[in-house]
């Protein structure tokens, strides 16, 4: 004898899809880690150190950090760029930027032995800003 026929499975579900606003919201939490972790310099390095600029937000940017690795930072810069997120917020806080000046790799806490540091200015210029 023949068996019965199954029942038809059930459709499943995808569990949800994150808008846009969660996923906005998440590169810019993933953009300030990279950007932390760019600052990340080697005291120990025989060379210049800190001499790379990356902007410092996803959506108002202009303003400039100093880093010693731009990649981690140009790589979620990049993912931004193709998402849909809004590429400039249509008015920006009127801050003015500061200009990093030139960059060295500093202790950090400045008491540490470590030899992995932060980048920091060396001294800062204010930045005129443009309407």
């Amino acid at each position: 004898t023949a068996g019965a026929t199954g029942a038809a499975g059930h459709i499943g579900t995808d569990g949800g899809a994150s808008d846009a606003g969660d996923v906005c919201a998440a590169l810019q939490t993933e953009y300030a880690a990279a950007i932390a972790t760019g600052q990340k310099c080697n005291l120990a390095l025989n060379r210049l150190t800190c001499q790379l600029t990356v902007n410092s937000s996803l959506r108002c940017p202009g303003c400039k950090v100093l880093v010693d690795d731009d990649k981690p930072a140009m790589g979620v810069q990049a993912k931004w760029d193709q998402s849909s997120c809004p590429q400039k917020i249509s008015i920006c806080p009127a801050i003015a930027c500061v200009n990093p000046g030139k960059g060295m790799c500093a202790p950090n806490p400045p008491s540490s032995q470590s030899a992995i540091g932060l980048c920091k200015s060396s001294g800062l210029t204010p930045v005129p800003l443009t309407p």
